[in-house]
C-alpha cells in the first residue's frame, strides 16, 4: 500500500513539472477525537503544516507534517499525539463562489503514546472541508480528516487553518 501511494505521487509529480501547476502552503489547528486501546474517549490538539501543488483546478496533491499540542487524561491514563505525517489526493469542487468544498484521501502515520507505551498507526485516511477564498491567493479552511481507523485505534481530528498559494 505504502510504495503504491508513494509511486502514484511520483507519477504525478512528474507530471507536474510540465504543468501549469500553483504550489501552496498552510498551517492547521486541530480538535483530535483519540481512542486507542483502554483510552476511549480523549479530546487533544494538534498543530498541522501542509504543502501542495494545485495541479488544476479540480486536483492537488498534498503533503502534511503535524503534532500534539498537548496530552489529556482518560481515567488516569495519558493519551497523547506525538507527531503525524500524511500524503494526500485533494479533489476540489469549485462552485465559483468564496465556498469550495473539496474531498481529502491518502495515507496517514501516526505516532502517539497511551500510557508509557508508544504506538504507531497508519493506513487509509480519508474526509472533507470547505475552502473560503479570501482573495486569489488565500483561504481559510475548515476540515475534518480520518487519521487513523484501524482494529486498534480512532483519530478524527476537525481543524480551522489557512492556506497561500504562491
Amino acid at each position: 500500500m505504502k510504495r503504491t501511494l508513494c509511486a502514484l505521487m511520483m507519477a504525478s509529480a512528474s507530471g507536474l513539472a510540465i504543468a501549469d501547476s500553483t504550489p501552496y502552503f498552510g498551517v492547521q489547528y486541530g480538535y483530535l477525537d483519540f481512542e486507542r486501546g483502554a483510552v476511549k474517549e480523549a479530546s487533544l490538539d494538534a498543530l498541522s503544516l501542509r504543502g501542495g501543488l494545485e495541479i488544476n483546478e479540480l486536483l492537488s496533491g498534498e503533503v502534511r507534517l503535524g503534532t500534539g499540542l498537548f496530552d489529556d487524561d482518560y481515567r488516569g491514563i495519558d493519551a497523547e499525539m506525538n507527531y503525524f505525517y500524511g500524503v494526500y489526493a485533494v479533489v476540489n469542487l469549485p462552485t465559483g463562489g468564496k465556498l469550495d468544498p473539496y474531498l481529502i484521501g491518502g495515507y496517514s502515520y501516526v505516532d502517539s503514546s497511551v500510557g508509557n507505551e508508544d504506538y504507531r498507526d497508519d493506513g487509509a485516511a480519508y474526509g472533507a472541508g470547505l475552502n473560503w477564498e479570501m482573495d486569489d491567493q488565500s483561504a481559510l479552511t475548515l476540515e475534518y480528516l480520518k487519521l487513523v481507523d484501524n482494529d486498534f485505534s480512532k483519530q478524527n481530528v476537525v481543524s480551522v487553518g489557512m492556506v497561500y498559494r504562491f
